[in-house]
């Protein structure tokens, strides 16, 4: 459980705990929940993209910032990495930045997929 050898447990590892289970089952990630909070935060404002501010919004209510190297900073960054229009990130560019966010954050893609889609709008 403790994936990065140091002395506690840190909230990532246990959510990674957490979706561990559903990880050796040979299903393909399931991306339907992510779409649909991605969908519930753009369609109401008649957008097709997700903005800056609501990413950083989503990342704080999800309790995805840590301490040990993804933060405010790094959130921005990597939005920004993944950003194909001037207006923000369209749903395809979303699905990117969820998979780069696994990898910064040193866990499963699909521990990032079932952690978005388990957000409650």
């Amino acid at each position: 459980m403790n994936l990065d050898g140091d002395e506690g447990i840190d909230f990532d590892e246990f959510v990674d705990y957490l979706f561990r289970q559903y990880e050796d089952d040979g299903r393909k990630t399931d991306w339907k929940g992510v779409e649909k909070v991605f969908h519930a935060i753009v369609d109401p404002a008649g957008r097709n993209h997700l903005l800056l501010r609501e990413f950083m919004d989503l990342c704080d209510q999800l309790h995805l910032f840590d301490e040990t190297g993804f933060g405010v900073t790094e959130a921005e960054a990597l939005y920004r990495s993944c950003k194909g229009s001037a207006r923000g990130l369209t749903y395809d560019r979303f699905q990117t930045l969820v998979r780069k966010l696994a990898n910064t954050k040193n866990v499963p893609e699909r521990t990032i997929v079932n952690w978005i889609a388990s957000y409650m709008i």
